[in-house]
């Protein structure tokens, strides 16, 4: 019989307010150093859809640490050798690499791992007198210290983790952790990473000095793919890239007979635990600087042996306890004395931890010229094995420099928004009970509800709750003038400053008129608003955020921005309670849906909300633009949208990556590209998808309301993903949209029309007039097809609208017409993301 958790209150072991610091394992694993075992020569050994050869090599492994051989060391010659499993991620090892496979010749290999790689490695292994520990001690230890000082990541406590899911007899020795870094001689140090945490667990990247990391390549494990798929991955591809009669840097995936979309398993992982309820009681002072505790319900899923927990790398854990949840009276997650019992401690101290103090884990990287950075996971052991089902509630104390104080406007400006508090990355849907403690002249802006407000004595205390589990909240910190207005019964608050810059008179009134008609429209067009309220707070910041009931808006966009993009930059964030708070997104796969989604809405509330069917197009051939490479007018300078040439400079457009690429197209040598593909083209699809939907007749998108607005409400509370969207556009079609979101969605090519249309009387045939020519289609592959929209306007009739199948070379058009245009207009309205030659 498993041993109680300490109730609240109870101390075990040796207890300290610093709390207990790590184990002696993971001591034993971080300070491990590694011994000469023997040489490799001529041996083959497989990392998932990876094959390492070692041709001449000398191995040292570290100690046993409960079964567990990690680090590994090689010093030698070796080559990684691996193929992209599809076209998608073809194109980003092409784009970073300039090779169609991953050939890498290294001399030195480090590697951790809680797998069988060490004894794989130490079974291929040969006496040799040859010795140099210290040279592998010390390229040990750089790499540690490298990988800290770099990328703030710690492998020791990644693979502690493995050990603890070991002893809890629920770690898949075929599935576990591994980072393996190559010294490459072609492009240094290339890491290949094995994260089964992960939705898709295979990472092979390159960590730029520009503090950039460079993905190659992420895909499934192969154990996720058909069983034959194991056996064929490193037979190269289908087709011989020599073999094709292209410009080497002109072959794609397609062309050497790789899949067009990434693998999707009909499995996906199940998360170890639940979180149903989070609290926070966070203290903050005039400078920022917080201290914080907060309690999460843990509900393991599995027997569980140690918790992971996702924090800001600006926050040092104190101290970690547990203790017993009560199922037969709701335990307060945090323990709060009754306010006339203020006197119990100082109002403006969160309260202190009452559970067993435990072992934990979270690397400090000290800075000289800047703030210390702390790993930003906590790795915490559990003292005994936990039964799947015995919730207990999880105490963490930490503290930091979490909100910088802007020097001219001494307005706050909070860090990290996602990360201010510890979560598990498995629970992340938590319903939130959050505390504020701060100067009395300053207060919070959060979503929820605002259920408690008060001052002891010059400390003010508030308090903010979700009626239900979000996955994300933040919230902003200042001195807030407070405006509030109740549109249709629904309370909508502005929380500003006027010292902000962006605050000029009249602008808060325009801002909270915009913010209600959004609210108007979206609810009209994506079904009614998700949440109770909705609270708008000014940051001085030049982006937005939003959160479940919660924008947190730039300053520029209370009137700092030309007249037209203030209201897109608004009227995106309050989308985004619909595309990204309201329906969450699966992955990042997935996020072009979110972003891409909120700037057409954008678009959309700017043309039909404010009629303003002018400043919609220039926004739409603006992001046409910026997709194309061609764009040339900065947003927010001029009356045009869109980015400037700064930004188009190092931008590779469409073809820096597909939408499903996500936040991997920002790069060392393309750091905007997330925002150019995935806020624009990700519009475009949705601007695509409307102007195949329009009435020919009366130009009226119903068909497209239907669609958006069907599929909002079906994923409400729930997540979208682009498979879920194909499915829902095949619907409104009535016909498979599987080439659309080929060529579009997990496609990076834009097609270039060259038409050549004039309009010709005729005689003796129903249609006095037509329109015949030719269009040529360019810079696309064989097959690739869209319709393309004709406007035509005459002077005694309406327009009309006729749409050009363009899938070949060249087609011919030839269309009757009932009188003489006055306008033929090509591709009209920008339908088709394309070049117009």
């Amino acid at each position: 019989m498993s041993p109680p958790l300490a109730r609240a209150g109870e101390q075990t072991g040796d207890e300290s307010a610093e709390g207990l610091g790590p184990s002696p394992r993971y001591e034993a694993l971080r300070e491990a150093e590694v011994v000469h075992v023997g040489q490799i020569r001529n041996e083959r050994v497989r990392l998932d859809r990876f094959e390492i050869e070692l041709m001449d090599g000398q191995l040292y492994l570290a100690p046993d640490v409960e079964g567990i051989v990690s680090p590994v060391v090689l010093l030698g010659d070796g080559v990684l050798r691996g193929y992209p499993p599809d076209a998608v991620e073809h194109h980003q090892l092409e784009k970073l690499s300039g090779e169609h496979s991953v050939e890498e010749a290294f001399d030195r290999l480090v590697v951790w791992s809680a797998g069988d790689l060490a004894e794989q490695l130490r079974a291929r292994a040969t006496p040799s007198p040859e010795d140099d520990a210290d040279t592998a001690n010390r390229l040990l230890e750089t790499r540690r210290k490298r990988r800290l000082e770099r990328q703030l990541d710690n492998p020791e406590s990644r693979v502690l983790e493995d050990l603890l899911q070991r002893e809890a007899a629920t770690l898949d020795p075929d599935t576990a952790y591994l980072l393996a870094e190559f010294d490459s001689k072609d492009h240094g140090w290339l890491t290949a990473e094995i994260e089964p945490n992960e939705t898709e667990e295979v990472w092979l990247y390159r960590y730029d000095r520009r503090r950039v990391i460079d993905t190659w390549m992420h895909f499934h494990q192969v154990s996720d793919y058909p069983a034959d798929h194991a056996s064929t991955v490193l037979d190269g591809f289908a087709v011989d890239p020599a073999s094709l009669s292209v410009k080497d840097d002109e072959i794609t995936g397609n062309m050497l007979g790789l899949a067009a979309r990434p693998h999707r398993p009909d499995r996906r992982r199940a998360p170890r635990v639940a979180v149903p309820r989070a609290a926070v009681d966070l203290a903050l002072d005039s400078d920022g600087n917080a201290i914080g505790t907060a309690a999460l319900l843990i509900e393991p899923k599995e027997p569980t042996r140690g918790v992971r927990l996702r924090i800001s790398s600006t926050l040092e854990v104190k101290d970690v306890r547990w203790r017993p949840d009560d199922d037969t009276s709701p335990t307060p997650l945090l323990e709060r004395p009754a306010p006339e019992r203020d006197d119990a401690r100082e109002p403006d101290q969160p309260p202190s931890l009452v559970g067993a103090q435990l072992h934990f884990v979270q690397e400090r990287h000290n800075r000289r010229l800047e703030a210390d950075r702390f790993e930003p996971w906590v790795t915490i052991t559990l003292p005994r094995t936990v039964a799947a089902g015995e919730r207990f509630i999880l105490e963490v104390a930490y503290e930091g420099e979490l909100v910088e104080r802007h020097r001219q406007t001494l307005d706050f400006i909070l860090k990290d928004t996602l990360n201010w508090r510890p979560r598990h990355p498995d629970g992340s849907y938590n319903q939130l009970d959050l505390t504020f403690r701060m100067p009395e002249r300053y207060r919070i802006a959060s979503g929820g509800t605002l259920v408690e407000e008060r001052i002891a004595g010059d400390t003010r205390i508030m308090r903010w709750t979700t009626a239900e589990p979000v996955r994300s909240m933040s919230f902003h910190y200042g001195e807030f003038d407070i405006t509030q207005v109740t549109p249709d019964g629904l309370p909508v608050s502005v929380y500003a400053n006027d010292n902000h810059l962006g605050f000029n008179p009249g602008n808060r009134e325009k801002t909270i008129d915009d913010l209600v008609k959004a609210i108007e429209f979206y609810s009209d067009y994506f079904g009614p608003y998700p949440f109770d309220s909705l609270l708008v707070t000014e940051t001085q910041t030049d982006y937005g955020q939003a959160f479940p009931g919660l924008v947190l808006l730039s300053y520029q966009a209370f009137g700092e921005l030309h007249t037209g993009e203030s209201e897109l930059f608004r009227a995106h964030e309050v989308a985004h309670q619909w595309w990204g708070a309201g329906i969450d997104w699966a992955g990042y796969r997935d996020q072009w849906m979110t972003e891409g989604f909120a700037q057409y809405s954008a678009a959309l509330f700017s043309r039909d909300g404010l009629d303003a069917p002018d400043q919609f197009l220039e926004m739409i051939n603006a992001w046409r633009l910026d997709v194309l490479g061609e764009g040339h007018v900065g947003q927010g300078r001029g009356v045009h949208y869109g980015f400037g040439p700064d930004v188009l400079r190092r931008s590779d457009a469409h073809e820096s990556g597909a939408l499903v690429v996500g936040f991997r197209l920002n790069t060392a040598d393309t750091p905007f590209d997330y925002r150019v593909v995935v806020y624009e083209k990700g519009a475009y699809i949705l601007h695509m998808l409307r102007s195949m939907l329009l009435d020919p007749e009366t130009g009226d998108d119903v068909r497209f309301r239907a669609l958006m607005r069907a599929y909002a409400t079906d994923h409400v509370g729930g997540a979208m993903s682009t498979q879920s969207f194909e499915t829902a556009v095949t619907d409104a079609f009535g016909k498979p949209m599987d080439w659309f979101f080929d060529q579009w969605v997990y496609g990076v090519e834009v097609p270039t029309y060259r038409p050549d249309l004039k309009v010709s009387p005729q005689v003796d045939s129903p249609a006095p007039f037509v329109l015949h020519g030719r269009i040529r289609q360019e810079d696309v592959s064989e097959g690739f097809k869209m319709p393309v929209p004709i406007r035509l306007t005459f002077d005694d009739r309406p327009p009309m609208i006729h749409r050009v199948w363009v899938d070949a070379d060249e087609v011919r058009v030839e269309l009757p017409l009932p009188a003489e245009p006055n306008r033929v207009e090509f591709n009209a309205e920008h339908g088709v993301l394309a070049k117009v030659r």
